[in-house]
C-alpha cells in the first residue's frame, strides 16, 4: 500500500523491519527473506537505483528459485521486474532475456488471453529490434 501511494521511504522502513524480524528466527524462512528483497528491489527500480534493484532482485530470484524450482510463476514474476530495470536502463538486449524467460514460463502455467501473458508478450513486442 505505501509503496503504490509513492511512500517509499516508510515503505522500506517497513520491509527492513520485517528483514530483521525474520533473520532474528532461529531458521530464517528464505522464502520470506526472497519477497523481502523483491519489494525491496522494486523500491529501489522505483528510486531509479537500478544497481540495488538488481541486487535484490537476483536475491530474490536465487530464494524463489531454491523454493519453487526454476520454472513456476514466481520466477516469471523476479524475471518480468529485472526486465522492467534493464528497460529503464535502456539496454533492450538483456530487457528481452528476461522477457522472454518470462514469456515461457508464463505460457507454461496460463491461458494465451491471461493479462500476465498479454502484458509480457506486448512488452517483448515494444522493444525496440536491435
Amino acid at each position: 500500500m505505501l509503496f503504490r501511494s509513492n511512500q517509499l521511504k516508510e515503505a522500506r522502513e517497513y520491509l527492513t523491519k520485517a528483514e530483521n524480524i525474520i533473520k532474528k528466527q532461529n531458521h530464517p524462512d528464505q522464502l520470506e527473506l526472497g519477497y523481502v528483497s523483491y519489494n525491496n528491489g522494486l523500491l529501489y527500480k522505483a528510486e531509479n537505483n537500478y544497481e540495488e534493484a538488481l541486487n535484490h532482485l537476483n536475491k530474490a530470484l536465487e530464494a524463489f528459485k531454491a523454493f519453487y524450482g526454476d520454472n513456476k510463476p514466481q520466477i516469471a514474476m523476479v524475471y518480468s521486474s529485472i526486465a522492467e530495470v534493464f528497460i529503464q536502463k535502456k539496454d533492450h538486449t538483456k530487457a528481452k532475456e528476461y522477457l522472454k524467460k518470462s514469456l515461457e514460463i508464463r505460457t507454461e502455467f496460463f491461458e494465451v488471453d491471461h493479462p500476465e501473458v498479454i502484458e509480457t508478450q506486448k512488452l517483448l513486442e515494444s522493444m525496440p529490434v536491435n
